[in-house]
């Protein structure tokens, strides 16, 4: 087992691994992989929420409760985390009237190549798993568009079940993620 300078356990996961986790889901699953690559994304994050909330009451002794810190700064420490790992790089936008979160260098699509589907469900279940857990709610994310499919990074939408199931469905019928801003625009308007 391997562990950091914070002896916190880590694991290091090559490019073959990282594709043949994605195969053999794909095999095995079928057009279900997504759901159930998410699915251990979101324990994954759930789990790794208590050990970013000690982290973060370690640094600031004055903090009794992790609800005392702002977003921001817990995006902050999440993005810490993240580039220690060889994740990326996180960082929280709010824009349209929603909340997305930025991956820059991801290194799962980097590994999978170019793709036309999103390529990080994974990570969409830990930013889930993550925000639920800070919020106290039951929070939905999906990715809107991938490093792997040639943007600049990858983004992901954070909300509630039924905005993002109603953005899934767009994307299934091959919205382009301007419509999408544009769709959920007016659907804040409303």
């Amino acid at each position: 087992m391997l562990h950091d300078h914070r002896h916190e356990r880590v694991f290091l996961m090559t490019e073959d691994p990282v594709r043949a986790l994605h195969t053999a889901f794909r095999d095995q699953w079928g057009p279900k992989a997504a759901e159930m690559l998410y699915s251990f994304g979101r324990s994954w994050g759930e789990q790794l929420f208590s050990p970013i909330a000690a982290r973060i009451e370690m640094r600031r002794p004055g903090i009794r409760s992790i609800a005392e810190l702002s977003v921001r700064d817990f995006v902050k420490t999440c993005d810490e985390i993240w580039a220690e790992r060889g994740w990326g790089h996180v960082e929280l936008v709010q824009a349209h009237g929603q909340i997305f979160i930025n991956l820059y260098n991801s290194p799962i699509a980097q590994m999978l190549g170019e793709t036309q589907e999103p390529a990080d469900h994974v990570f969409a279940g830990i930013f889930a798993g993550i925000f639920s857990r800070l919020s106290g709610t039951h929070l939905e994310c999906i990715e809107l568009f991938c490093l792997a499919h040639g943007a600049s990074s990858c983004r992901f939408l954070q909300g509630g079940a039924p905005m993002i199931e109603s953005v899934r469905n767009l994307q299934a019928q091959g919205a382009s993620y301007e419509s999408i801003l544009r769709i959920l625009q007016q659907n804040n308007q409303s």
